[in-house]
Formats: structure tokens, C-alpha cells, sequence
């Protein structure tokens, strides 16, 4: 039965409470949620990476918000 508060709610906040009620789901084992793995190499060569882009390193530290300075050491 859902409240009036419930069909007022915003999509924003009726997929919250969904998610909510999955996670709790899942915790009490009734479900199994999808799992993402994302492997990261060790090392990323980053002027190989903004060169490929061919963004200026102002450029590229705007983009990403990184201090121009980390990108010049």
C-alpha cells in the first residue's frame, strides 16, 4: 500500500528508495546484485594519454581537473 508521501516522491526519490530496498536485499541474502570489476593497470603513461587526446596540458587539466602542475612533473 503506498502512501500519499510515496506518490509524491520525485523519480529521483523512488529510485533511491528501490535501490534501498535492493541493497537490503541483498544483505539479507534474498538476491544476488550485479557485480562490475574494473581492473586498473599499474601504471598509466598520462602525456601518452594527452598526447592522443591532442589537448595542450592546460587543456587536459581542465578537462579532467587536475593542477597544471602535476601534468609538468
Amino acid at each position: 500500500m503506498k502512501t500519499k508521501a510515496a506518490a509524491e516522491r520525485t523519480k529521483f526519490g523512488r529510485e533511491l528508495a528501490e535501490s534501498a530496498r535492493e541493497i537490503l536485499a541483498h544483505l539479507k541474502g534474498e538476491t544476488n546484485l550485479p557485480v562490475l570489476r574494473i581492473v586498473m593497470p599499474d601504471e598509466i603513461d598520462v602525456a601518452e594519454v594527452r598526447g592522443a587526446t591532442g589537448m595542450s596540458q592546460a587543456e587536459f587539466a581542465r578537462a579532467f581537473c587536475i593542477n597544471p602542475r602535476t601534468l609538468q612533473e
